[in-house]
């Protein structure tokens, strides 16, 4: 079980820890001051929750940096945190999130998914509910994206109290599957192998997909080794059944009127031919899809000029696996 709790060495004096160091209180004006757990988290997924206690005015529930200040002056950097019900942030990524406004007594539910170092995800709810169909458990619809490799929970506090939740104990919502409670040791389970074409190694984007749902979902990606073809990919906390894909991308089907760029990639619309083509003269393509040849040589369309450039790679695929655990 976790043992984490508020840090009270990090904070400015004028934040009052009791409960345990799990209750963060501070009346005052701005710019507000800020908590934070006692250690990052990275690598993995996380829950925590953060109840909003005693008179709870203007403090801001979510996430700091490593390197953010311990006062909430919007010069400076490092957070992203709840306000009114939106999200706001001084960390580059991607906002997607109105859970209303926050009240006394409120709980606010924090997901992290920093499995992808630099592109960590982070879900926030309220009172059980997820917003915009927000679902950590499949991934989907976070809050925000692109949070850096490692975080801490945290937020600013004033005039009120922040509450923090960091165990099942103290939860008062389920955990999502896949999740750990922040701080608790992470399990991983890895699929690995090779992408081989023909007998050859290949450098290949790897797409793993779940089985044992109805449509098979994505759930993660990896580049296999240009001269081994050699794959890994981590999941944390779970196990669920998964096939692997990969495939070269050979561009759209051909349209008229459009504008085509040097070396980019086509292939027929209207009869597939199993072959892909490539640009060697940039332009705009005609109005009547031209005839395709089929032997390396070229064909005019429109003012571009394109190349057979032989038939298209067999997608690649493997599996059913189940992730073996990392010891």
């Amino acid at each position: 079980m976790s043992i984490e709790t508020w840090d009270p060495s990090w904070s400015p004096s004028d934040v009052t820890f009791s409960e345990g160091n799990l209750l963060a209180t501070r009346y005052g004006g701005q710019p507000a001051s800020r908590v934070r757990a006692t250690q990052p988290v990275s690598a993995g997924k996380y829950y925590y929750e953060i109840k909003l206690r005693n008179g709870y005015s203007y403090s801001f529930p979510g996430v700091l940096s490593i390197g953010a200040w311990n006062t909430g002056d919007a010069n400076l950097a490092g957070w992203v945190a709840v306000h009114d019900g939106r999200l706001l942030s001084s960390i580059s990524g991607n906002p997607n999130i109105n859970i209303g406004s926050l009240k006394v007594n409120q709980v606010i539910m924090c997901a992290l998914d920093l499995t992808v170092p630099g592109s960590g995800k982070l879900w926030i709810g309220k009172n059980g509910v997820w917003p915009v169909d927000g679902d950590p458990a499949l991934g989907l619809n976070p809050a925000w994206s692109d949070l850096p490799a490692s975080v801490y929970a945290g937020g600013s506090v004033y005039g009120s109290g922040m509450e923090a939740r960091f165990n099942a104990e103290q939860c008062s919502y389920p955990l999502p599957q896949g999740f750990a409670y922040y701080g608790e040791e992470q399990q991983f389970f890895r699929v690995s192998g090779a992408v081989t074409v023909d007998g050859e190694p290949r450098s290949r984007t790897v797409e793993m997909f779940r089985v044992d749902l109805d449509p098979p979902m994505h759930v993660a990606s990896a580049e296999s080794d240009a001269v081994t073809g050699a794959y890994s990919i981590d999941f944390a906390n779970e196990r669920f059944p998964v096939i692997g894909l990969a495939r070269v991308l050979y561009g759209d089907p051909w349209s008229a009127g459009t504008l085509i760029a040097l070396d980019q990639r086509g292939w027929p619309a209207d009869a597939p031919n199993g072959h892909w083509y490539t640009a060697e003269v940039a332009g705009t393509t005609g109005s009547t899809e031209p005839e395709w040849p089929t032997d390396g040589s070229i064909v005019t369309d429109g003012t571009v000029t394109w190349r057979d450039m032989g038939l298209m790679e067999a997608p690649w695929a493997a599996g059913p696996y189940l992730p073996v655990q990392v010891i």
